[in-house]
């Protein structure tokens, strides 16, 4: 039984950002490489810090980020937060990062305003489903 929910970040005009960023981003192979950490990861009770790691910084605080790898070749991560329930791990926005370039360059600023936009209740967010 998973011990971790997922849950995608919808904006205030209702689109999944998590499921528009695999299909637009990864590849087939690397959407089933996203699917497949996340299936691993919801059993864990712990994460490995190959997978996982919370980000540093005053405005990332409470901001993680889940990291795999894809046949893309580029270092593929999901900046997350938990949610209200305990269980919860809220998808803020993919990205990929290689050195110092990050795709979008902005994805930690997106992260940032995301989790601001649900504190308000401007954003939403709806359970996670493998997209085929």
């Amino acid at each position: 039984m998973p011990r971790w929910l997922f849950m995608d970040y919808v904006s205030p005009a209702g689109t999944n950002q998590i499921k528009k960023w695999s299909r637009k981003k990864l590849s087939i192979q690397g959407r089933e490489d996203f699917e497949t950490m996340l299936s691993m990861l919801a059993k864990q009770q712990t994460w490995d810090s190959l997978d996982f790691k919370l980000l540093s910084g005053k405005h990332l605080q409470g901001i993680g980020e889940i990291i795999f790898k894809s046949e893309q070749g580029t270092p593929l991560r999901v900046a997350c937060m938990w949610g209200t329930d305990e269980s919860q791990y809220i998808l803020l926005v993919g990205f990929s990062h290689k050195g110092k370039v990050y795709d979008p360059p902005t994805a930690f600023d997106l992260a940032i305003q995301r989790k601001q936009l649900l504190a308000t209740g401007e954003g939403n967010i709806c359970e996670h489903e493998e997209d085929d």
